[in-house]
């Protein structure tokens, strides 16, 4: 690969489209809208998360599965940079929802906008803390609705850290793992406050198992060139169409074919050194949609509370595309001048703690 360590560029680039499926999608199931600009919804796009979940097995594997075996990175040093990513942002966008609460609750007397308004302390020590979305609270407790991923994140991060340290990360119980996450824990009622939980380990697995079978060792460009770009050209038809019309007879799939079979081949096309795909998303627009994901991943939700709650007028085409143009915006800015800069200074300060 000719990627630096740190970046695979494809990647970048799908996350950046994923971030951005999410975004439209949330406008569609909050405001009712059922197109955006014209455009048709995507109805089933929440499946963009299962994607974010699998491109994460794929890169945090990339950068520390070889260093967490040969103890050459310590679960400290692992947690400070997963937390430096994403803390962050996460912190700012639940003072950001809390501001944003105020004002409709007690200003404008619009009613509540944050999730379960009953038990606010509860669920903001939960937020806070990553911890209110692994089970231990039984309501959906978030306040910023996408940081539900963040939470489960963070479990799944700590818990693969675990096996990959004791040498117990082993492909065959990844596969073992992701058959019972996918196709028996969600049967069991009494399991069901660790759905989300369960849903972003089967992700990270299938990348963790991607990346170690089919892109570490190259395997992936045994694809032949024309057939690779073939079935990429098919992919990038069908999975729009699926995301839009879910609930068409032949469209109709579930959501764990996607994650053990439709992303994964996607993302093995998208990494494969000659497909149209692979250069695609790795244009500068691609990459750079991909750089400010996680800011367009965070801060989309307040943005559309702003429209429904403050603007009142979600079908404008006007609002529309205000959403549209100023959450890349934001998402910009936020990259450049609020993710970036305090991931360093996490890091130096954590660094200097234990100097």
């Amino acid at each position: 690969m000719v990627e630096e360590k740190s970046r695979i560029l494809p990647i970048d680039g799908l996350r950046g489209i994923a971030a951005l499926v999410v975004a439209l999608y949330h406008y569609h199931t909050v405001t009712g809208m059922g197109k955006f600009l014209d455009l048709r919804a995507f109805k089933a796009g929440l499946l963009g998360v299962d994607l974010f979940f699998i491109l994460s097995g794929i890169i945090i594997t990339y950068i520390y599965e070889d260093k967490i075996v040969r103890g050459a990175t310590s679960f400290k040093s692992f947690m400070v940079a997963r937390l430096a990513r994403l803390y962050p942002l996460h912190f700012i966008t639940f003072f950001i929802m809390l501001f944003l609460e105020v004002i409709s609750f007690f200003w404008l007397k619009q009613g509540h906008i944050i999730t379960d308004p009953a038990s606010p302390t509860t669920t903001a020590f939960f937020n806070l803390t990553l911890l209110q979305n692994i089970g231990f609270y039984q309501k959906f407790a978030n306040w910023n609705d996408p940081s539900w991923s963040i939470s489960a994140e963070i479990a799944v991060n700590i818990f693969w850290f675990w096996l990959a340290a004791n040498r117990k990360n082993t492909s065959t119980l990844y596969v073992f793992l992701i058959w019972l996450t996918l196709a028996v824990i969600p049967y069991f009622e009494v399991l069901k406050p660790f759905f989300l939980l369960n849903r972003a380990l089967a992700g990270f697995l299938v990348g963790c198992l991607l990346y170690r079978h089919c892109i570490a060792n190259g395997a992936l460009n045994k694809i032949p060139v024309v057939s690779a770009n073939v079935m990429a050209a098919l992919l990038v038809i069908f999975i729009p169409v699926a995301l839009i019309w879910p609930d068409q007879p032949l469209l109709k799939i579930d959501g764990s074919i996607f994650v053990i079979a439709i992303f994964p081949l996607l993302i093995l096309l998208a990494l494969h050194a000659k497909t149209f795909l692979r250069s695609r998303l790795e244009s500068r627009v691609a990459v750079v949609l991909g750089h400010i994901s996680y800011s367009v991943y965070l801060l989309h939700w307040p943005m559309i509370l702003i429209i429904l709650h403050f603007i009142g007028q979600p079908g404008s085409k006007f609002w529309q595309a205000w959403y549209l143009v100023m959450l890349l915006l934001l998402s910009y800015l936020s990259y450049r001048y609020v993710e970036t800069p305090l991931r360093s200074k996490m890091r130096v300060m954590f660094k200097e703690q234990t100097g």
